[in-house]
């Protein structure tokens, strides 16, 4: 009883404070639960309270809920309630100062580490995706050698999955743990990257194989590069071939469309020559490897090789690279067709140096060495202009030849200085002046250790190196600035990167740096608004606060795939291959967060300071896209209109939720307020999100392997993502033997889709007026499957109904009603995750 007063005492002092007198009481935190028996005795000796308290003269119901049931209550109580849209960033507390303290720090801390989850992330989606269909197709075949490599490695595929879910822990992802359990973090996650690559070559060569029952314990198929994105170029292992001799190089591409995209290999010989899987030679550009680690320096003994891949979706592509003389190379073209290849022109790349290698010279038939040239550095594409600063050599405005108006686009670098036991880890306070933050400069012109102009046919490129004197070591910033020259999405934005090294302890201490963007883009003075993503769902408007005490701490929102802002012609869109923080702080202005070396702990539960800074490289994709039409003011900048979404929109709703019964769908003209990135941010975000894998064929030529093999009939249509297909344990399948109709004897997969909502306000040449190209149905080639509608988890059945229209191919028999042989993709709602259970059958499919 005393017990039982005393904690029903808490709830109504709790209770009194809302008008509804309802009380939601979280039981327990991080660190409980940990074993079975201590929940049991939790919830044993609460059911002895609540039964008490319930059978009791009270006046008061206690019992286990969730979320749902309390606002059900709360709903059985008030009419109406207030509600929030949007989130509680930036979220504060107030200690024994007396003043808020700003939790954006944990936005930026150790860039590395929130780098190297994404990148295990991607790979582990592309090895989810693959392996589910190798293991379709073993078994379909029965294939048994294969079905049992398949099984042997999944174990490892699911301790990739559990290192991965273990680091999006909220002292892990943040980066906000002690620098021994961040280290013990890295290498599961490093763990996790081996074992996906093992996976991802295993999957390979059974997909590629033309004899796919050849499964070869020593895998001939080797990685290029051990990340697909690497942070050192020592992860490369460079190609070293003899004169004439031929290899294979297979590219795997996870998403469910067509993607062009810059692959590249490192090669000890410049004269190569590869063909694509229809045996058509194609361009390529070569650049002698740039290195920075002591002192900047071109190394021509070894070369970084680019050609553009052009990749069906969901697909295994074969190319073929040979080693060729200068002479054949140069004089390709010129070749006679009868041996059935196609062939493309060299084009020699131009390499302007300020610290060439061994003075001004060509370097074989392939790369010119040139000074660099005096005055203002200019770099050009069919799409932009970019003009750079003479003396700082960083970007100062883009000419949009689409729009023809050219901007100004400075771009910054600089730091902020941390507040002593204010700032680290969690929190973000600097120091200021009038709310204004005091920045120092980073590096100067001074610092300025060389220049290097790339000028190729398939790209072009500014990079600076910058030394920064320390006091045992120098701090490095590798900065670059690329333009592609192919004809696809690439094309239509600018590709920066930066590999920045703070170098040893003594440097930089108390320094948070920033990269920022100054624009002419009138995205509001005052209430100056900014868009940013949500965990990469959707985009939320963010409007800068000029109340005291908020400064930037309270204005740093958290971004983890992009940023923008726009005006009533403009939009500048930022992407993001990593989670950090962003802000605008000034009218037309956005910046990104880079990185922190804070000395001192915050006080807020990781006792040490953020030390443990390091080599990382940053990618970003800018776009400066030009309004439809240019009309149409924009909210914000002053007092415009806000920004129109042309879509199909959903006003019905899916039989079977919501009570809806059919489908109803608005024209394309019609409009809503949801912010969204353009068509083309949705593919250029991906694109950086999801590298090419590239790996090689290192037993003789590859003669065995087929061209390509494309997994989908069709690509999907424009604004639809394949998020996963998941496969479930294949050891609990019946043995091949006994393998029969019964649907627990087939392999099945969680299959999770979204249909994006991008704004089609703004121009692009490469995709089109919004055009949802694709075909309406979604099914496999060669793949007999069945798809139940389940949630997200696979663990439940919903009640969705789908429609097919008749198709051309057969129908495997199904014991459920509620099952259908492919997707209709059209009845996806914008912004709607969907998740199938995906039952592959074993007789044949004819789409």
């Amino acid at each position: 009883q005393t017990r039982a007063e005393l904690l029903l005492d808490q709830y109504g002092r709790t209770g009194s404070l809302l008008p509804h007198n309802v009380v939601l009481v979280p039981l327990g935190d991080d660190f409980r639960y940990d074993k079975s028996i201590e929940f049991d005795q939790q919830y044993h000796n609460y059911m002895q309270i609540m039964q008490f308290i319930n059978s009791g003269d009270y006046n008061a119901e206690v019992k286990f809920g969730t979320l749902k049931d309390y606002f059900h209550e709360v709903r059985n109580r008030l009419d109406k309630f207030p509600t929030l849209s949007g989130d509680f960033h930036v979220y504060s507390d107030i200690f024994s100062e007396g003043r808020p303290a700003y939790w954006s720090g944990y936005f930026f801390t150790r860039p590395y580490m929130k780098l190297l989850g994404r990148q295990v992330a991607s790979k582990l989606k592309s090895v989810e995706i693959f392996y589910t269909l190798a293991l379709a197709k073993a078994h379909r075949e029965q294939h048994h050698l294969s079905v049992s490599a398949l099984t042997t490695v999944y174990p490892k595929l699911v301790d990739s999955r559990r290192a991965l879910a273990l680091f999006q822990h909220h002292d892990a992802i943040t980066g906000t743990s002690k620098e021994q359990v961040m280290n013990d973090y890295e290498s599961r996650l490093d763990k996790a990257v081996l074992n996906l690559n093992e996976i991802e070559r295993l999957v390979g060569q059974y997909l590629v194989q033309q004899d796919p029952t050849d499964i070869r314990l020593s895998n001939p198929l080797q990685h290029s590069n051990i990340r697909n994105k690497g942070e050192y170029d020592a992860d490369a292992k460079p190609l070293n071939l003899a004169v004439g001799e031929t290899k294979r190089l297979v590219l795997m591409n996870s998403e469910a469309f067509i993607v062009e995209k810059l692959a590249s290999l490192m090669s000890v010989s410049q004269d190569l020559c590869v063909y694509d899987s229809s045996n058509t030679s194609i361009q390529l550009q070569v650049f002698p490897v740039h290195n920075t680690t002591k002192q900047s320096r071109l190394d021509t003994s070894v070369f970084q090789v680019y050609f553009v891949a052009i990749l069906p979706p969901v697909s295994v592509s074969v190319y073929r690279v040979e080693e060729c003389s200068g002479s054949r190379a140069a004089n390709t073209q010129q070749q006679d067709q009868s041996d059935g290849q196609h062939h493309s022109p060299s084009k020699v790349t131009t390499v302007f140096c300020m610290r060439c290698p061994e003075g001004v010279k060509p370097i074989g038939s392939n790369v010119q060495l040139k000074n660099i040239p005096q005055g203002g550095i200019q770099l050009e594409n069919r799409i932009y202009k970019l003009y750079f600063h003479p003396e700082t050599k960083l970007l100062h405005s883009i000419t949009n030849k689409i729009q023809g108006e050219t901007h100004e686009v400075i771009l910054e670098f600089g730091s902020y200085i941390s507040q002593i036991f204010r700032s680290g880890a969690y929190l973000f306070s600097v120091e200021n002046v009038d709310d204004i933050p005091t920045e120092d400069p980073v590096f100067t012109a001074a610092d300025i250790e060389d220049v290097v102009i790339v000028s190729g046919p398939l790209y072009s490129e500014l990079r600076v190196v910058w030394r920064v004197a320390g006091q045992r070591s120098p701090s490095t910033f590798v900065h670059s600035v690329r333009l592609t020259h192919d004809t696809g999405p690439l094309s239509e934005a600018v590709h920066i990167e930066n590999l920045f090294d703070f170098g040893l302890l003594q440097n930089m201490n108390d320094k948070e740096m920033f990269m920022r963007f100054r624009t002419d883009i009138r995205n509001g003075g005052e209430g100056r608004r900014f868009y940013t993503d949500q965990a990469g769902l959707g985009m939320v408007e963010r409007i800068h606060a000029e109340q005291p005490g908020l400064g930037l701490p309270g204005n740093l929102f958290p971004i983890t795939e992009s940023v923008y802002i726009e005006d009533a012609k403009t939009r500048l869109s930022l992407l993001v291959d990593h989670a950090t923080g962003a802000s605008s702080l000034k009218e037309g202005c956005l910046e990104v967060m880079v990185d922190k070396r804070t000395m001192h702990d915050d006080a807020r539960g990781m006792g040490e300071g953020v030390l443990d800074s390091r080599l990382t490289r940053h990618r970003y994709t800018l776009m400066l896209e030009p309004r439809r039409g240019g009309g149409g003011d924009v909210e914000g900048a002053s007092g415009q209109q806000p920004n129109k979404l042309r879509q199909d929109v959903a006003v019905g709703d899916i039989g079977g939720r919501g009570g809806g019964s059919g489908h109803v769908w608005a024209d394309q003209g019609s409009s809503t307020t949801l912010p969204f990135l353009s068509t083309l941010g949705v593919i250029l975000s991906r694109y950086l999100e999801h590298p090419v894998s590239l790996m090689l064929w290192t037993d003789g030529e590859g003669s065995e392997l087929n061209d390509d093999s494309v997994e989908l009939v069709t690509e999907l249509p424009c604004g639809y993502e394949l998020v996963n297909l998941r496969s479930w344990d294949p050891s609990r399948l019946l043995p091949l033997h006994k393998h029969n109709a019964a649907a627990s004897s087939l392999p099945s997969a969680l299959l999770i889709m979204r249909r994006l909502a991008p704004d089609c306000n703004w121009i692009s040449l490469t995709t089109g007026d919004c055009a949802e190209t694709g075909a309406e149905q979604f099914h496999f080639r060669n793949l007999n499957a069945v798809f139940r509608p389940v949630s997200l988890t696979g663990n439940f059945a919903v009640n969705l109904t789908l429609t097919t229209p008749s198709s051309s191919y057969s129908s495997p028999p199904s014991t459920s009603p509620n099952t259908v042989s492919s997707l209709p993709t059209k009845q996806f709602s914008p912004m709607e995750i969907l998740a199938f259970n995906v039952t592959f059958h074993t007789n044949q499919s004819n789409p």
